[in-house]
């Protein structure tokens, strides 16, 4: 099911009707126990990162579901979040392209 907003689920496993809440890794990013689908969420963002995460949480757990609310559903460009190259993801297609390019 696509939504252009996120509440902290993994956008990937919301396409399979999964409800996987995203946890914090050693990285600081948003990382699913599942499929290790990464995201950061500067508020009121939510940007699905191009690089898996390696499932390396921390030890106390931080659910995305607790923190993100309503955020907007984007995607990192080619030059990184940091660089501000985001695009707010439009459509099912669009999430699906995206996610089949993420390593």
């Amino acid at each position: 099911m696509f939504e252009e907003f996120s509440d902290g689920l993994c956008p990937h496993c919301l396409l399979s009707e999964k409800d996987n809440p995203m946890r914090i890794n050693r990285r600081d990013n948003w990382e699913c126990p599942e499929c290790h689908l990464c995201a950061v969420s500067p508020k009121p963002l939510f940007i699905v990162r191009k690089k898996k995460g390696m499932g390396n949480f921390r030890e106390t757990v931080t659910l995305a579901t607790e923190k993100v609310a309503g955020f907007q559903l984007c995607i990192e460009g080619p030059n990184g979040y940091l660089e501000d190259d985001y695009t707010p993801v439009k459509s099912e297609d669009e999430l699906r392209d995206f996610l089949s390019k993420v390593s």
